[in-house]
């Protein structure tokens, strides 16, 4: 026959400390994960509506919460095009970073591999229908055009501030031209190759013929990695 004694608190105090604890979600984290939701829904509603029919309030139904609510977190279309593009920017930068802190430890100055990365991801699907939108917008807002031209300035000097840190031996005229070149021909696949891969020159082909044209301007030879200069 079972024991029915009633748990004593000594007992109920050693199952308390058994039941594993709920980690409580501060309020500036729930807004956090609340923001960078409405941000991912954004890009979103962009990609699969276009810039015609983007609105406060199909982000705010694609995200399940009310316009208020959105309003709540960006008062306007301007300012959540502004965060979203400031989503991107730091997206990039962080593929970018990767990319040098795998190399950092060496000395390396990884062209290749930034070449190659800025040029095969220009031409996702995500990348050209989100970006071919933004343009559009840009077309038609000048405060939408002015924060894209603040992405582009914001991309480019980060990653040659990042190369900079990475190999300070590094020509920083060089550099910066290097990857101001390298964020034209990026545009220009995202353009070319977008919607249609088959060309007369291939899109790997001329990502090799990046690598072959940018390496040289640090003064390396285009190989999978291209040590500093001294």
């Amino acid at each position: 026959m079972k024991s029915t004694r009633p748990t004593t608190r000594a007992s109920a105090g050693r199952n308390a400390e058994k039941t594993p604890r709920t980690r409580r979600i501060s309020g500036r984290d729930r807004a956090k994960i609340t923001v960078e939701r409405i941000l991912a829904c954004a890009q979103r509603v962009l990609v699969q509506k276009g810039y015609g029919a983007f609105s406060m309030r199909l982000v705010a139904t694609a995200t399940g919460i009310s316009v208020g609510n959105l309003q709540y977190h960006f008062r306007s279309k301007r300012e959540l095009i502004r965060a979203l593009v400031h989503r991107l920017t730091t997206y990039y930068f962080d593929r970018f970073e990767k990319i040098l802190v795998a190399h950092r430890a060496h000395g390396e100055f990884p062209v290749e591999q930034l070449v190659r990365y800025a040029l095969t991801e220009a031409v996702t699907p995500t990348t050209v229908r989100t970006f071919r939108e933004l343009w559009a917008l840009a077309n038609h807002d000048a405060a939408v055009r002015r924060v894209l031209d603040d992405f582009y300035e914001d991309v480019i000097e980060g990653i040659v501030a990042a190369l900079g840190r990475s190999c300070p031996g590094a020509d920083p005229v060089l550099v910066r031209e290097s990857i101001y070149l390298m964020t034209v021909l990026s545009e220009g696949c995202l353009v070319v190759y977008g919607t249609r891969r088959s060309r007369a020159v291939g899109h790997q082909r001329l990502v090799a013929l990046a690598v072959q044209l940018i390496a040289p301007l640090t003064g390396a030879k285009p190989m999978p990695t291209v040590t500093c200069a001294a």
